[in-house]
């Protein structure tokens, strides 16, 4: 059990990738709570972050258990269960760089293809490496 860290801006470690995710949920609570279209939200973020980091939220949310460890540390998700499912099925839609064979994403329903996010390419943004 990780007990849940108060936010402390400078850490000089890594942060894990769930303080990682505790630490940009409470922004996206926010953006739940107003409604904020998920497609759109997705897209201011992937603006911001580099690629690293966006790729460790992927992976993140690709473990079956990341809805019970995040809802867990950060209860104020729980009542927007379906629109973190709905951030969440955007990002795993992403193309990811090691296509693994058999592992189709699913198209996100209710989204037509035209309205899906372009593909992110994996140049590095504003020269973060």
């Amino acid at each position: 059990e990780m007990p849940v860290a108060t936010a402390q801006p400078e850490k000089p470690r890594e942060l894990t990738p769930q303080e990682k995710m505790e630490s940009i949920i409470p922004a996206l609570v926010q953006f739940a709570m107003q409604k904020a279209n998920p497609v759109e939200v997705h897209d201011m973020y992937v603006e911001i972050i580099s690629d690293e980091e966006y790729d460790a939220v992927a992976d993140y949310l690709e473990d079956e258990n990341w809805w019970e460890n995040l809802s867990k540390a950060i209860p104020q998700m729980v009542p927007h269960k379906d629109w973190f499912h709905k951030l969440r099925e955007i990002i795993l839609a992403e193309p990811v760089e090691e296509e693994q064979p058999g592992q189709m994403v699913q198209p996100i329903i209710g989204i037509p293809p035209t309205a899906r996010v372009k593909p992110k390419v994996k140049t590095p943004k504003n020269g973060k490496h």
